[in-house]
């Protein structure tokens, strides 16, 4: 094996991996922000129960 296609399989390497990087981050992102929206509508879901709540006490 040369030199010059060890380098170019190295490069294609680094090449693949940034694609798998970024496809991962992607997940992970994608992966938090339904979290943060389940979480959001959970305390949504809380507060609003807590007003009506409230305004029956009244």
């Amino acid at each position: 094996m040369d030199d010059k296609n060890l380098g170019n399989e190295w490069k294609s390497t680094a090449y693949n991996l940034g694609g798998a990087f970024v496809e991962l981050g992607k997940t992970l992102m994608h992966s938090v922000k339904k979290g943060v929206d389940v979480a959001y509508d959970y305390l949504n879901e809380v507060d609003s129960k807590k007003k009506r709540e409230n305004e029956s006490e009244k």
